[in-house]
Order: C-alpha cells, then sequence, then structure tokens
C-alpha cells in the first residue's frame, strides 16, 4: 500500500507529491524564501502589535529603571514579551535581584 493507494487513508495526488518533494528540495538547498527571510531583521508580533511610538516609550520606561513586570502590566503584555522585545532591541540588562 503506498502514498497513491485508494485504500489508504493517506491518499495523495501526483501532483500533490510532486509540490511536496520539489518544496523538500528547495529547503534542503536553502530556497529563495528562507534567505529572503534570514536577511531581514527579525519583528516579533509583540513589536507590531504596540508600534513603534510604545515600543520606544517601552524601552525609554526600562532604562529609567521601571521593572519588566511593570512594563508588562502597563502595556498589556507578557513579562517574556518585553524581555525579548529589549533583547531585540539590544538595550542592557540589569542584573537580576536576588531575594534572600
Amino acid at each position: 500500500m503506498g502514498l497513491l493507494s485508494t485504500d489508504s487513508h493517506l491518499w495523495i495526488t501526483p501532483g500533490r507529491a510532486q509540490r511536496l518533494l520539489e518544496r523538500a528540495e528547495q529547503e534542503r538547498r536553502g530556497g529563495a524564501r528562507n534567505q529572503a527571510r534570514a536577511d531581514q531583521p527579525r519583528v516579533h508580533r509583540i513589536q507590531r502589535r504596540l508600534g513603534d511610538n510604545q515600543v520606544a516609550e517601552l524601552i525609554r520606561g526600562y532604562e529609567a529603571g521601571e521593572s519588566c513586570a511593570g512594563l508588562a502590566k502597563r502595556f498589556h503584555v507578557g513579562k517574556a514579551s518585553v524581555i525579548r522585545l529589549l533583547h531585540a532591541h539590544d538595550v542592557e540588562m540589569r542584573p537580576k535581584h536576588v531575594t534572600h
């Protein structure tokens, strides 16, 4: 029972099989689509959602001493998203405070 068998629930048309093989070969060679993405800086969804002005305000807030948790609450995003955004903009992170 092969991929093209009509007895199988995994039935696939010859055209679809060919497209899948071509896509796999392109990805193996590091296809043009993958290369185009690699050349562009990564933009996180959080940055698209906040916009440039709010991202700049978030960065200024962190650099002024506001905590990541406080910024997350103020901008209605997750703390991990704040940290990821700060890293993406090469903001120097403060050391974590150790509590006893």
